[in-house]
């Protein structure tokens, strides 16, 4: 007489079933702990795998534009960033009220700017009334808290490209030869069309280490009005634009996030201003030795044009509220440079 056989609690099918569960669990760790390393990475903020862009966490030919994606709807006047822009108003505004505090002694750019902007005479008393005396009261007090967010801002500001002395007639165009008197202009390379020479452009900007790159037809509405001092140019001059400042071509570089994250309030920009230089003039370099006239404009202070709008027109994002450009990319956290050519 067969004898029936005692039920197992764990039969093979539960055993596979446990199995695959448990291989399930793991590879979901597994995936979330490599996921979260790397995204410890600061590498991975940036949106790019490789320096050409080859793999993007997202498809940016659907954020190109043929044309500047905004329409003209009225009179456009030039910048004057002699009074319009504050990191050049500031500095002389300080130096003549010093001297006098009075509107009167002031130069007559900025006596118009404050009858017209008084508001922005109150913000400029109360950054030297205010701000600057608490600003060297907390360095006093804080200042080595905060010693290696500055020691790091230092590092990357010890390689600085040399200003630009000369006018864009003279500075922008590459010539060739030695001595006084000898020089002349390198013969230009012939290239085979606008789009390869614009894809060639692109890929040599991403090598030397550039996350945005965008061209477009520059705009003479976003050239200012008068010359930044220490470009080459008499800034009490209104600048004529160049005919030869026929492109513009963008390149940024992220902001280092963990300075950043720990630090909101004290972060320093020096990192991304000082890759941004780096690429701008080394992409300038380039475009000289293949013939042809370039010109970087640079952060902080060393620019002839406004790059926002034409970060815009390269297609690269978009003006937020606060005025600066979001990119998908990065969001704000960027810092761009500008090379005008023919």
């Amino acid at each position: 007489m067969e004898q029936n056989k005692p039920k197992t609690k764990f039969s093979r099918r539960s055993f596979l079933k446990a199995t695959g569960a448990t291989s399930a669990v793991l590879g979901l760790s597994g995936l979330g702990f490599f996921g979260y390393e790397a995204g410890r990475d600061p590498a991975s903020y940036t949106g790019w795998k490789t320096f050409e862009g080859g793999d993007q966490t997202f498809p940016r030919h659907r954020f190109t534009v043929n044309e500047p994606p905004y329409e003209k709807v009225g009179p456009t006047r030039r910048v004057d960033p002699r009074s319009e822009i504050v990191f050049s108003r500031l500095p002389t505004f300080v130096r003549y009220w010093r001297q006098d505090p009075r509107i009167e002694s002031l130069p007559e750019h900025l006596q118009k700017y404050y009858q017209e902007h008084p508001e922005d005479l109150e913000l400029d008393l109360e950054n030297i009334k205010v701000l600057r005396p608490k600003l060297m009261a907390d360095q006093e007090k804080y200042g080595r808290t905060f010693l290696l967010a500055e020691a790091w801002s230092e590092a990357m500001a010890a390689v600085v490209p040399p200003r630009i002395t000369e006018p864009p007639e003279k500075a922008d165009f590459p010539y060739v030869g030695w001595g006084r008197g000898q020089e002349k202009l390198r013969r230009p390379y012939k290239l085979k069309s606008p789009a390869k020479t614009s894809r060639l452009i692109k890929k040599i900007a991403h090598e030397l280490g550039a996350t945005l790159v965008g061209i477009a037809r520059l705009n003479p509405d976003w050239v200012f009005q008068y010359p930044i001092p220490g470009r080459g140019l008499d800034p009490n001059q209104p600048l004529e634009i160049p005919s030869h400042w026929e492109y513009a071509i963008v390149v940024g570089t992220p902001m280092s996030w963990d300075p950043m994250y720990a630090n909101p309030n004290y972060g320093t920009s020096e990192d991304a201003y000082s890759i941004s230089r780096i690429i701008a003039y080394r992409l300038a370099a380039f475009i000289k030795y293949l013939g042809y006239a370039a010109r970087p404009h640079t952060p902080g202070y060393s620019y002839d044009l406004m790059v926002p709008p034409i970060m815009i027109d390269a297609g690269l994002g978009e003006q937020a509220r606060s005025s600066i450009v979001i990119t998908p990319e990065l969001g704000p956290n960027f810092r761009a440079a500008v090379v005008t050519t023919n």
